[in-house]
């Protein structure tokens, strides 16, 4: 069996690298996406866990929150290209994941929605980052005729942290975790951190993409 092709070898150390840095990011939005509602509620809101009206209020505000953070992600998204070309593509990708870890701490110590408005500010920023550098420098790495199926391989870089977290956190959630959501959305701070570290370090790898302001 002939060895791969060196561009073939650039294209699965990078893909290796993007895999893990999906993996700790997404597991740190799906801890927040798990623990949302009822940490607004309790800590955010300060209404009973057991309350109706209190949940209902929570579920309004979060998805208020939700929305923005989305909308921010998506003009964060356009404004990569100018920054890209400033620091180059690990760095800003480290960046991103830097600021989404920093609004995931924020909104653990929020105790107002006050408070928790610059969070989701900065977790929109990370989303920017997250829902789009990483597809732009798979697809444009991805060897002659093998695009659609890299992206489906892809794919699993989002399942497994949803798997994972949501295996962790039925299993922690009883005897470690209890009331204290706020000890979920610090794990997520850490684990996007962590992701931000990763990109950090392996910022040489992804200047073999080379992505252009015509490639967004």
């Amino acid at each position: 069996m002939s060895a791969p092709r060196a561009d073939e070898r650039v294209f699965r150390r990078v893909l290796m690298l993007l895999f893990t840095i999906q993996f700790l990011s997404w597991s740190a939005m799906f801890a927040l996406w798990i623990c949302a509602v009822p940490f607004f509620a309790g800590q955010v809101l300060k209404v009973p866990l057991g309350s109706t009206n209190g949940m209902q209020a929570a579920l309004i505000a979060v998805s208020l929150c939700f929305t923005t953070y989305a909308a921010l992600g998506a003009l964060g998204g356009l404004a990569l290209p100018r920054l890209i070309g400033r620091v180059g593509h690990g760095a800003a990708y480290a960046a991103g994941l830097a600021i989404g870890a920093s609004g995931l701490f924020m909104l653990s110590q929020a105790q107002s929605p006050v408070l928790a408005v610059p969070a989701f500010i900065a977790i929109g920023l990370g989303w920017g980052v997250i829902g789009s550098l990483p597809y732009a420098i798979l697809g444009k790495l991805a060897p002659a005729g093998r695009g659609a199926r890299s992206m489906r391989l892809f794919s699993f870089s989002t399942v497994l942290p949803q798997a994972v977290t949501t295996l962790l956190y039925a299993l922690l959630a009883p005897r470690w975790i209890g009331a204290r959501l706020d000890l979920v959305l610090l794990l997520g701070a850490g684990a996007m951190g962590l992701a931000a570290l990763v990109a950090l370090m392996g910022r040489d790898r992804f200047a073999a993409a080379d992505l252009t302001e015509d490639d967004w």
